[in-house]
């Protein structure tokens, strides 16, 4: 049972909704309170998981991000997969990376382009298997990160087969 004091706070508002239900000022109160009270609980839940717990959730996001470049990756959907709230699943990501989730996301894109791009496949092929809308944006991307355009890059940098 939760006893904070929102949750005094939550049950005078159910009291006083209960003594006078058709008074809708205490219904949005109520509901503000409560959902007030439900982030409460879930901030005080995530700030006591194991300091284990929470790097095998940041090691798993890190293997679902690798295994899904491809995808449009929001924080939300990421921290919906670590089950975390978006805010505390922020947070205790760039703790561990000393990144934000964008830049991490950019980072491996990044590294998966160049891996890409030794291999001799085209520009337009590492685009779309790294989930860019076009061949331009990702070349925009890849000169952002490097410096130079993806073709040049390619060009100083494929493997001898």
């Amino acid at each position: 049972f939760y006893s904070g004091e929102l949750a005094g706070k939550v049950m005078e508002a159910w009291d006083r909704h209960k003594a006078n239900p058709s008074e809708r000022l205490h219904w949005e109160h109520m509901k503000a309170l409560v959902t007030a009270l439900l982030f409460d609980i879930l901030e005080s839940t995530e700030a006591k998981a194991p300091e284990g717990h929470r790097r095998a959730v940041i090691e798993a996001t890190h293997q679902y991000i690798a295994n899904h470049l491809g995808e449009a990756l929001s924080l939300a959907q990421l921290a919906r997969v670590a089950g975390y709230s978006p805010y505390f699943f922020h947070r205790i990501f760039r703790e561990y990376t000393g990144k934000t989730v964008k830049e991490f996301i950019n980072q491996l894109r990044y590294e998966k382009a160049c891996e890409m791009l030794r291999q001799s496949l085209s520009v337009t092929f590492v685009a779309q298997e790294l989930g860019f809308s076009t061949p331009y944006s990702f070349s925009r991307f890849f000169k952002a990160m490097s410096g130079v355009s993806p073709k040049h890059w390619q060009q100083y940098n494929v493997r001898p087969v």
